[in-house]
Order: C-alpha cells, then structure tokens, then sequence
C-alpha cells in the first residue's frame, strides 16, 4: 500500500474517533512538534501544547473530509508551525500591553493604598462576573462546569450536547480566551 493511501486510512481513523488512529499521529508528528518549537524560542511545555492543539485541528479537518497532496507529516509540520508562529505573536503582543499595565519601578508606584487595592479587587471581581454573563450559552456553561465541578470533558460534552471532549476543550478554550480579554481590556482602562 503506498504512503498516500496509509495517510488517507489514517485521516479516516482519526475521524473516526480511533484512539490507535491517535497514537500513530503521535508516534509520526509528536517529537519533530516539540523539537520545532524548542528550537524557536519555546520550551518542552510549549511543544506539548502546539502538538495537542495541531492534533484537534488534524481531528476537526480529518472530519470535514480532509484530502491531502502532502503526507500527514508534512501537513502537521505546517500546522504546528502555524500554531507556534500565532503563539509567539500572541506573547510579543501580551508583552507590549503588560509593559503599559505594569507601573514604573520610580519610588511610590508599588505603594499599595488598602481601600484602593480593595476596590479594585471588588471591581475586578464584578468585571469577571460581568465577562461570563456576556459569553454565549454553552460557553458559559462550559466555564461554570470547569469552575466548579471536577467532571470529565466526555461528562462536559454530554451535559452540554456537544459532540465529544475535544470540541470541549476548544469551546472551553475559547471561552477563557474572551472572559480574560475582556478583562485585560478592563484593566487597561482602569491604568
């Protein structure tokens, strides 16, 4: 059986849901992931997180009926990359809005006054409260379920209707994604 078609079976497991399926993607993609992001600025943690987000992306195309010109290889390489490079976007630009929320090291500006580290506490509270009200639905949901209960992704798909645990996580991703630019955004106005 020539290469293609060994990549077409195994696109074909992934959407399947095959845990075999899976494990072979790892054993192909996983250490040359890593091994890209830890010569690009990043750490072993880094490469673990671009694979598993690389991996649900190969899993939601792999679904939509994904046929490729290239091996899986190649076209996981391509997905890590891409991941790595928003990642790294992403810090440079957290980096430059950290820099104007931080204060200067000049003398008094870490001088804490209590009622006003009070308020700001109660504010940030009711910002973050206020940022969960907002999200949609099954986002909200997904936040409160991951807060408050120690449940499975599997039990979180169920309870909400979504289709397995990796749409879970990527929901759920998404979701503490908003709820914490929103709040970023929050603090922004408040310096």
């Amino acid at each position: 059986m020539s290469k293609h078609l060994h990549d077409q079976l195994l696109i074909s497991r992934l959407a399947q849901s095959e845990t075999a399926a899976f494990a072979r993607l790892r054993r192909l993609c996983f250490r040359p992931a890593v091994s890209h992001v830890m010569h690009n600025s990043g750490n072993r943690q880094d490469g673990e997180d671009v694979y598993a987000d690389a991996e649900i992306v190969m899993y939601q195309k792999a679904v939509e009926g994904l046929v490729l010109s290239a091996s899986v290889s190649t076209y996981m390489h391509c997905v890590c990359r891409q991941i790595w490079l928003m990642e790294l976007r992403r810090r440079k630009r957290r980096k430059q809005t950290l820099s104007a929320i931080i204060p200067d090291f000049q003398s008094g500006a870490w001088d804490i006054d209590p009622e006003a580290e009070q308020r700001r506490k109660e504010q940030l509270v009711m910002r973050i409260h206020q940022a969960i009200t907002e999200l949609n639905p099954t986002k909200k949901v997904l936040i409160l379920l991951s807060a408050y209960t120690s449940i499975s992704g599997e039990e979180m798909a169920h309870e909400t209707g979504l289709k397995d645990r990796m749409v879970v996580k990527v929901k759920l991703s998404q979701a503490r994604k908003e709820v914490k630019d929103k709040i970023l955004q929050h603090m922004l106005t408040l310096n």
